[in-house]
């Protein structure tokens, strides 16, 4: 029985791995997040599109739970990761919650755009309309959390941007 048990939580692991994928997939499949995490210039939007953006994860977009590259960071990046797992308490054992998480990192010298809007502005504009109060992520809508800024370094801030997942536990 334990062995069971212990699969069980493994492929369940396995699952959180493959929804992040799958969500950054989806992420470079956005062409105006290509644009504004690979060009660093105010008119980024109107640059060509990015080549090849599964180059983008492991070098912009990054599957974890910190900001990579601080010190060296010039432009921006975007992480990716599953937060705060738990169990349901109002459900029992039959649910569990999670948080999806973004956290946007973006050098204080790139932020403004020649739209006047700003760069992780319009980031957490892209995927709000991708990830707020759709299906696929678990068993219902992602519902959203919070967005809020968040202080790296001197050099970079960002913000934290967080939706609620439910899923069978």
């Amino acid at each position: 029985m334990v062995k069971l048990i212990k699969l069980v939580i493994l492929l369940r692991l396995k699952e959180i791995s493959q929804k992040r994928l799958d969500i950054m997939k989806k992420i470079i499949m956005n062409k105006k997040i290509c644009k504004l995490l690979v060009y660093d210039t105010p008119n980024c939007l109107n640059k060509d599109d990015v080549k090849n953006p599964s180059s983008l994860i492991l070098d912009k977009i990054f599957p974890l739970p910190f900001v990579n590259k601080v010190e060296s960071l010039e432009g921006t990046n975007l992480n990716v990761f599953f937060d705060n797992i738990r169990r349901d308490t109002k459900t029992g054992v039959q649910y569990k919650i999670s948080y999806l998480s973004f956290i946007i990192a973006c050098n204080n010298d790139v932020w403004m755009l020649d739209t006047g809007i700003l760069r992780p502005d319009m980031i957490v504009c892209e995927i709000e309309e991708m990830i707020n109060y759709k299906n696929g992520l678990g068993i219902g809508k992602a519902i959203f959390d919070y967005c809020r800024p968040i202080y790296i370094s001197d050099k970079i801030n960002g913000y934290k941007l967080n939706y609620i997942l439910s899923d069978f536990n």
